[in-house]
């Protein structure tokens, strides 16, 4: 066990929606906290909050050892969500600005643990029942897939002489303040361009941002040097069941409107090898990884987190107070 008490603690990516809510977190449980942000102007509100405010010279490796020498534990949320694009730019800060920042906190920093993602394991494959024993897949599928997983890679291989380095994986992060799957569900519902796959009658698991705090923190206290760990909400739900409470308010109508999988997997196919051939740089308006991700069921077990890291966390039915409707088809089949 790793005692956090009077310890530092910096978060890295901490404007992000998974950052500030861990920011809150660590200050409500009365710890040192150092936000970090690429805008010296989000200083005020981290002070205000309680928290120190650091600018990281990611690119500059002697600056950025200054700047962790009085940091103990580091979680390293910070990411290029792109997935499309030039990959170099990509690779070159989830990947390179995360060696850089474990080469410099190495003989500092005593604990790291790296906010990673189920999408290093995306593949052509199956995403059913998922365990920290799936092998990552030798080809992932999407620009953004292939960065996490080198990252995570690049973070568990790491010397525990060094830095005692843990991943935390969620999946579908939900909840307050919700800056990234929500609004992109209310855009596609009130432009009209929101559409089922499959009637979204497949299981999915979740992780609600409240949930994903506990289990990040418990991951630095207690997690094993080297180790992954996948948090979720328990058992996994409808994806439709999801979609339909995170829309709850909405003024639009959600569209009844749905396409088989299989047709909407070879569109996007399509639509990626024609973007590739005319090199376009723009997101494509649909791209395999989606499909595999939020068309189709993704479902993890993360018992390891809840024997070795005392893991409970809330189920989607407590945080809802909604059952959860049984599947109507089977999608074995599917």
């Amino acid at each position: 066990m790793y005692d956090l008490n009077g310890k530092r603690i910096l978060v890295t990516g901490a404007t992000g929606y998974v950052g500030r809510n861990l920011v809150r977190f660590l200050l409500a449980k009365g710890h040192k906290v150092i936000a970090c942000s690429r805008n010296a102007g989000d200083a005020t509100a981290f002070m205000q909050a309680g928290a120190q405010h650091r600018v990281l010279d990611y690119g500059d490796t002697s600056k950025l050892t200054q700047q962790l020498a009085d940091v103990d534990v580091i979680f390293h949320a910070a990411a290029d969500l792109r997935n499309w694009g030039r990959e170099t730019e990509e690779q070159n800060f989830n990947v390179g600005a995360t060696g850089r920042l474990l080469k410099a906190g190495s003989g500092c920093v005593q604990r790291f643990v790296l906010v990673s993602t189920e999408a290093v394991l995306l593949g052509t494959g199956s995403m059913q029942g998922l365990t920290e024993g799936t092998p990552y897949p030798a080809d992932p599928v999407g620009q953004y897939a292939r960065s996490k997983q080198a990252t995570e890679k690049l973070v568990l291989a790491t010397d525990p002489h060094e830095v005692e380095c843990v991943s935390v994986r969620p999946r579908m992060i939900w909840g307050r303040d919700d800056t990234t799957i929500l609004p992109k569900l209310q855009q596609a519902v009130s432009s009209g361009r929101f559409l089922w796959i499959n009637h979204g009658n497949y299981l999915t698991s979740t992780t609600h941002i409240d949930n994903l705090c506990e289990g990040l923190y418990l991951a630095a206290a207690h997690g094993r040097a080297g180790r992954a760990y996948f948090v979720t909400d328990g058992e996994p739900v409808l994806f439709r069941h999801f979609v339909e409470y995170q829309l709850r308010g909405s003024e639009d109508k959600i569209s009844a409107r749905s396409l088989p999988r299989w047709l909407v997997l070879y569109l996007a196919t399509m639509v990626e090898t024609l973007w590739r051939v005319l090199a376009i740089q723009s997101l494509p308006p649909i791209m395999r990884s989606q499909v595999y991700l939020t068309g189709s069921p993704v479902t993890i077990d993360d018992s390891l987190a809840r024997t070795e890291l005392g893991y409970r966390g809330k189920t989607f039915a407590q945080l809802t107070q909604q059952p959860s409707p049984e599947l109507s088809v089977d999608e074995s089949k599917a």
